[in-house]
């Protein structure tokens, strides 16, 4: 297959799916054969062309031919380009929500494109987005983050739970390029099945990955005691627009998290731990069932062993 001819192939998210692990240590591995598209700016460069540029002046033809230009010295080493990431889909944890509007600009280029998902279970997706929603500065209550369910119109939670709905996004790329060029797969299957996830990946990007590195271990998250600190200090005193800390804030805050983390009993932290799990899974009761059965459908593999609602 001539490079003209060879698929642009995109990881498109979701966010906290292993993404930072596939970037780094499998789509940026030249020992797998794979480079990110683009080289070291892969992302600013995805970011720059499909998120920021105005929808006005969008050209597809012209992002499709800049796409492949950038990904030309990969090719020409040997290597398949993957452009990887995790907020194509949209970002609820900042509370964007623009999965469709970049589906449309990346099915419509005009060239042939695939197309990786990365799914979670949607509790442990929402667990996850709440701890990084309170650590990049987010101050709001947890009930505002994930809503009751029963909001006014026109108002809605920070995390939208039809963002969380999978097949959705699965459905509307299988429709506009082919099924076949659409791949799904659940980040739990890293773990419980590393050889089927990598042999699923290889075979779609056609490169055998047999030899991938195992996923790295999960780097200690901060109790939820001292998320609910950090959070009362985001709103005490908040980062500057655009994130950046005070310098004062910058020195103490991290020193009063970790003190919060390393003094708070275990026992405090697991009851705060199965409290908010307990709402989650109020909120969430029956609203992903039948969506996570058509993705299971979708990708063939079974999901309720998983953990999935099915």
């Amino acid at each position: 297959m001539t490079d003209a001819a060879a698929p642009l192939i995109f990881h498109i998210g979701y966010p906290k799916t292993a993404t930072t692990f596939l970037q780094h240590q499998i789509f940026s591995n030249p020992a797998l054969g794979l480079a990110l598209g683009g080289g070291n700016l892969s992302r600013a460069h995805l970011f720059d062309k499909l998120v920021l540029d105005d929808g006005y002046q969008f050209d597809a033809a012209a992002t499709a031919q800049i796409l492949r230009d950038l990904e030309a010295p990969q090719r020409a080493a040997g290597l398949t380009p993957i452009w990887s990431d995790e907020t194509l889909t949209g970002d609820c944890i900042r509370q964007v929500y623009n999965g469709n509007a970049i589906a449309q600009r990346i099915t419509g280029m005009g060239v042939p494109v695939k197309i990786i998902i990365t799914v979670r279970e949607q509790q442990s997706l929402c667990m996850a987005s709440w701890r990084e929603y309170v650590k990049g500065g987010g101050a709001q209550p947890f009930e505002r983050f994930i809503g009751t369910g029963h909001e006014p119109m026109s108002f809605t939670p920070l995390l939208q739970p039809e963002h969380l709905m999978y097949h959705r996004a699965v459905d509307f790329y299988a429709d506009q390029i082919g099924a076949e060029n659409v791949l799904v797969l659940p980040q739990e299957l890293l773990k419980s099945d590393p050889a089927m996830f990598f042999a699923r990946l290889g075979a779609f990007v056609g490169r055998d990955l047999s030899k991938a590195p195992s996923t790295s271990v999960d780097n200690k998250s901060e109790g939820p005691f001292a998320i609910n600190v950090r959070r009362w200090l985001n709103y005490l005193a908040p980062p500057k627009t655009g994130q950046t800390s005070r310098p004062l804030r910058a020195r103490l805050v991290p020193r009063i998290i970790g003190l919060a983390d390393r003094l708070t009993p275990e026992a405090v932290d697991q009851r705060m731990r199965s409290a908010i799990k307990a709402r989650i899974a109020a909120r969430f009761d029956g609203l992903f069932t039948d969506s996570n059965r058509q993705l299971e459908a979708f990708c063939g593999i079974p999901l309720g062993p998983l953990g999935y609602a099915t």
